[in-house]
């Protein structure tokens, strides 16, 4: 399966780009696409060379999350779309697992994160043991803020990063109304169990959540 990565970041997160793509191209399995939706961007962004086909989509008009993440994700033509925030930094085998879990047969898949102000790079390619897979696993929903649980035991997941198939987001996209800024990945995510689409988890933390 074809693997494409949608990245929604502005302005104030240009400091850690090159870093989030460069640690892309050190990972153990390369993407085919990865799409960039740059908003509030005053100044003219030229990447580098990277081992993947990079698109870039860039503003200087204010769009927010949810928008970007529309935006990025509809430029991959890609079998599987994964979401990642501008400003954290994902482990070496996240791409291998993602894969893995879709070949599985999930339809749609979160998984744990590290959190580490620190930015230590021994984390982005330590050990995380073999791939933990938990297939349809987030299938109900608790909470005022519509946040995806499992109801066979409660899980630690980023809901941000979430990896969809093609199809489901061309089926569900982010709602873009500014009345959930700070809640766009619980929504787009209680969406989809609300819709019958089951998420996947992976308990291997594949993510530097950066604070």
């Amino acid at each position: 399966m074809t693997l494409g990565i949608a990245i929604p970041t502005y302005n104030g997160h240009m400091y850690n780009l090159e870093n989030l793509l460069h640690q892309i191209s050190n990972s153990t399995v390369i993407p085919q696409q990865v799409s960039v939706s740059i908003s509030s961007l005053d100044y003219e962004f030229k990447p580098k060379k990277y081992p993947f086909e990079l698109i870039c989509t860039t503003t200087n008009e204010f769009k927010n999350v949810s928008q970007n993440c529309n935006i990025s994700a509809s430029k991959l033509s890609t079998d599987i779309i994964s979401f990642f925030g501008g400003d954290d930094i994902p482990h070496i085998k996240r791409n291998e697992y993602l894969i893995k879990s879709f070949e599985n047969g999930c339809d749609a898949v979160v998984h744990d994160y590290i959190i580490n102000p620190d930015r230590n790079l021994k984390e982005f390619v330590s050990d995380i043991g073999e791939l933990d897979f938990y297939l349809d696993y987030i299938d109900s929903l608790l909470g005022e803020n519509y946040h995806p649980h499992s109801n066979k035991e409660v899980c630690c997941y980023a809901g941000g990063p979430i990896s969809v198939r093609n199809e489901i987001f061309q089926k569900y996209k982010y709602n873009e109304d500014n009345s959930i800024f700070k809640s766009e990945d619980a929504v787009y995510n209680s969406t989809l169990v609300k819709n019958g689409v089951k998420i996947s988890y992976i308990r291997n933390p594949l993510m530097i959540y950066i604070h």
